[in-house]
């Protein structure tokens, strides 16, 4: 007969593993841009990750990106906002997280904000960015300016700035974008070894348990263990995660 710390054990791992496969669904928040629809250049996808990172780093609000083929049944809204409650844009306290999503095949895209940006950017404002600046370059058949350029709106407004034109976005990105550094790529790293590490203590500690009661509980510690890590790489992976910040349904839609 198992004990009752056997039934707390399984329904643990249950619980996690049901955990996951809900979040399973949703893209990894493993960078600032996360190109799950495969449209972006390297060059691009890089130098926009890096102004992301220097600008949370050093102003405070956190902008992500995500391209996505399709959202599926779901509208762009409840997408973007259960999207950006998944991942935990922004800071917790300050609740600074802005989402920009853009859906190639719907042809829909959406900016998701955070209460505590919304002084700095309106509804109406991102309604702008989208309409004069991101839609444009879609439709142009450019998502690489459409999301350096809008990127590069987003920082300016949330900076305290005024976003430029359409006509006069490309040339602010080079100086906005261009001046980043590349401290998110090494601290990445450093986080993901600290994982591996963390990882073979773990399947260590479990080894010298199995010595001690069986093979049996070598399974299960093992089974814990790609569970945990399996969740917490559903949408906190790569050394790179959310503060915890909440969405309300501020922000804008669009489309080309």
């Amino acid at each position: 007969m198992r004990s009752p710390h056997h039934r707390i054990y399984f329904g643990a791992l249950f619980a996690v593993a049901l955990a996951s496969c809900a979040a399973a669904s949703l893209p990894r928040f493993n960078a600032p841009v996360v190109d799950n629809a495969d449209v972006l250049s390297a060059a691009t996808e890089q130098s926009v990750n890096s102004a992301l990172e220097n600008f949370r780093v050093n102003v405070g609000p956190q902008i992500a990106v995500l391209t996505i083929a399709s959202t599926g049944s779901k509208s762009i809204e409840d997408y973007g906002i259960d999207l950006a409650r998944e991942w935990g844009i922004g800071n917790k306290t300050r609740d600074d997280g802005v989402l920009l999503i853009i859906a190639m095949q719907d042809r829909t895209l959406r900016i998701e904000t955070g209460s505590g940006v919304e002084g700095d950017l309106t509804d109406i404002e991102a309604g702008r960015i989208i309409d004069n600046i991101i839609a444009p370059k879609l439709k142009a058949g450019d998502p690489d300016g459409a999301v350096a350029d809008g990127v590069n709106a987003l920082i300016t407004e949330l900076s305290g700035g005024t976003s430029p034109t359409s006509e006069g976005a490309t040339s602010g990105v080079s100086g906005t974008i261009g001046s980043s550094t590349v401290a998110a790529s090494g601290a990445s790293i450093i986080a993901v070894g600290f994982t591996l590490l963390a990882l073979i203590g773990l399947f260590i500690a479990a080894a010298f348990r199995a010595r001690r009661r069986g093979v049996g509980s070598l399974a299960f510690d093992v089974l814990a263990i790609f569970l945990i890590f399996a969740r917490s790489g559903s949408g906190r992976s790569g050394g790179f995660s959310g503060g915890g910040g909440g969405f309300s349904g501020g922000g804008a839609s669009g489309s080309w």
